[in-house]
């Protein structure tokens, strides 16, 4: 079966991902998300006040406002406004009140930025939770045409960009704020002003608005490109091991490289991108304040206070609207991240596994049952199995053999619940397993894998990952049935030992006894070696599955194995080749059959004459 990467997600605009992402931020914290939009209008309006305030400094401070129309109505006003609350518009009086509202207004974007942080952070855990609680809930069939790469370039990288957004979002909603209240005192003061400059700013947007869609685009490769140097890193890394045997570290650098350069074209492509988008916006703006400039002195014939105040609310303007645009570029650059991250959600969503009853147990009573059971992974070939009868009695011990490919695996997956047949039942003392029932059964179930997965923690957390109210003794006997106690108790820390990435502290053989163990210590129903004795000497081996056999009371064992003198201890063997039963019986009933499948298996071992 050959893995599928992630399907890009349809090709959205700029805006369309945009409203998605404050959909989503909203429903996700409403509390921070609207507290931080007040905080933002009410440093907008601090920030506007102060500004209001500059007619009557201008006036208090001896500049003739004669003449200059609004602006000497704005002043008298704000004038009359103070006298009714007691205060006399003195220089001092205005100063003061001036930078209290200057001082509001730090205090206020402090706050702002603290609850930007908070809604930033609470909005990540949310979206990195949803999504990796989708990855776990999605069914394995999905998970095996899936790469895992891909979900964990979205869980670290991608949630780096989206955590950005939010900030840029943020900052970018506070910039049109001010230049809002901004525009309003303009309106105030002159609306002949204000219509030229909202005409001319939309002019300027209109004729950028291919620059944003550019950047968005931009933003979406760069996605694309950071996402394969992720999967392959990851994949060379996994296999680090056989590249250095084979030599081949030339050839992985080479590939990483590639892509790394994919990476950097990318990211230089995208700064080109925002560079011509600023250098037009503010070249852009300049144009605008000259011809304001040029309309209010020659042609409006304004009196040069008006003119000086307007140039003041101009100059204080374009900061925000030039550092807004910014934001925006650079939001157009990060949406797509989001966008593939949400993609990413949907897609383990639509796959999840049917909701089951997780608090309860489905007891295996006297057998496992596969009647007439076919399934295929839609590809030709490996891993189908058609047709298949199979019986594990409860307390017996059954074994799984036959050339690689033969559908094996398959068969376990089927009997574990993770794969549904297309055809035929999976049953548990005569009744269907159906989908919901999975969680239920999979309880009962100690599944050991050849590769014996181990994670960075002690020895006791990857004991109590297969049953976490296990106690120390019982983790310990547990241990001792495994054959694991020895080299656990020579450990200078014993069960808080460090077992390294991947179980490095140990040996191969080491590391299928922890895992045997930890199947052992969830007292299952159905313990099921999948290759798991390969990485065992012999003794060790005979030790085990004498310990396994002696389970017969509470466990039914399935073993698979390549290694035939493991399964001498089963009681009923199957050989499974090109995904059907090709025979079944007992070893020595199987070893009769001087033409049979499995003696010609044990013949190639050297395990009959």
């Amino acid at each position: 079966m050959q893995t599928e990467s992630a399907k890009p997600a349809p090709r959205t605009g700029m805006m369309s991902d945009l409203a998605t992402y404050l959909k989503w931020i909203t429903a996700t914290a409403p509390l921070l998300a609207w507290g931080a939009f007040l905080l933002i209008v009410l440093s907008s309006l601090s920030e506007g006040l102060g500004l209001a305030l500059l007619p009557s400094i201008l006036s208090v401070a001896g500049l003739d406002l004669q003449g200059a129309g609004n602006l000497e109505v704005f002043a008298h006003a704000m004038s009359r406004a103070l006298a009714a609350v007691g205060l006399k518009p003195t220089l001092a009086v205005l100063l003061v009140i001036f930078f209290l509202l200057t001082s509001m207004r730090t205090l206020l974007r402090r706050v702002q930025y603290l609850g930007m942080l908070a809604l930033d952070q609470s909005s990540l855990l949310a979206l990195r939770n949803r999504l990796y609680r989708a990855v776990l809930n999605a069914n394995w069939l999905f998970l095996c045409r899936s790469r895992s790469a891909e979900f964990a370039h979205a869980l670290t990288s991608e949630m780096t960009r989206v955590g950005q957004i939010m900030i840029l979002s943020l900052t970018l909603a506070g910039e049109i704020a001010v230049a809002m209240i901004y525009g309003l005192i303009t309106l105030v003061l002159s609306p002949a002003f204000a219509g030229l400059v909202v005409a001319a700013a939309a002019l300027l947007i209109f004729l950028l608005r291919g620059t944003v869609t550019s950047l968005h685009d931009s933003g979406a490769r760069f996605s694309a490109a950071t996402q394969r140097l992720h999967n392959g890193m990851s994949e060379v890394l996994q296999h680090l091991k056989t590249a250095k045997t084979y030599g081949a570290e030339g050839q992985s650098l080479q590939m990483f490289v590639s892509f790394n350069r994919d990476v950097m074209d990318a990211a230089l492509d995208m700064g080109r991108r925002r560079a011509l988008a600023s250098a037009l916006f503010e070249g852009g703006s300049i144009l605008i304040l000259c011809l304001m400039i040029y309309v209010l002195i020659e042609m409006l014939h304004a009196p040069a206070a008006g003119v000086l105040m307007l140039l003041l609310i101009f100059a204080r303007l374009i900061p925000h609207l030039q550092s807004g645009h910014q934001h925006f570029r650079e939001l157009a650059g990060m949406l797509p991240s989001f966008a593939n991250v949400m993609e990413q959600v949907r897609r383990c969503e639509a796959a999840a596994e049917p909701p089951g009853d997780h608090d309860r147990r489905l007891k295996l009573q006297t057998f496992i049952s596969l009647d007439a059971v076919t399934f295929s992974y839609g590809t030709a070939g490996a891993g189908a199995v058609r047709d298949i009868d199979l019986v594990i009695g409860a307390g017996k011990i059954v074994a799984l053999v036959g050339p690689s490919g033969a559908g094996k695996s398959t068969i376990i997956d089927l009997i574990m619940g993770l794969l549904t047949p297309q055809s035929g039942a999976v049953s548990i003392d005569g009744h269907r397993l159906a989908p919901a029932d999975a969680h239920a059964w999979r309880k009962e179930i100690g599944y050991v894998a050849q590769d014996a997965p181990l994670l960075n923690l002690t020895v006791r957390d990857n004991m109590l990952w297969g049953r976490p109210d296990a106690t120390d003794d019982e983790i310990m006997a547990a241990l001792q049935r495994a054959g694991a106690t020895p080299f656990i108790e020579a450990l200078p820390a014993g069960l808080d030992s460090i077992v390294g990435e991947r179980g490095i502290l140990f040996s191969q053989g080491e590391r299928q006894r922890l895992a045997l163990a930890r199947a052992l210590l969830r007292k299952p129903a159905l313990l099921i070696l999948d290759e798991a004795t390969n990485g065992l000497d012999a003794e060790t081996e005979t030790l085990v599955m004498r310990q396994i056999d002696g389970l017969r009371a509470t466990t039914s064992v399935l073993l698979v194995a390549h290694r035939l003198s493991t399964i001498r201890w089963a009681d009923l063997v199957y050989v499974i080749d090109a995904g059907a039963v090709a025979e079944s019986g007992r070893w020595d009933d199987l070893n009769r059959r001087s033409r049979g499948r499995f003696r010609a298996l044990c013949e190639a071992q050297y395990l009959v004459a």
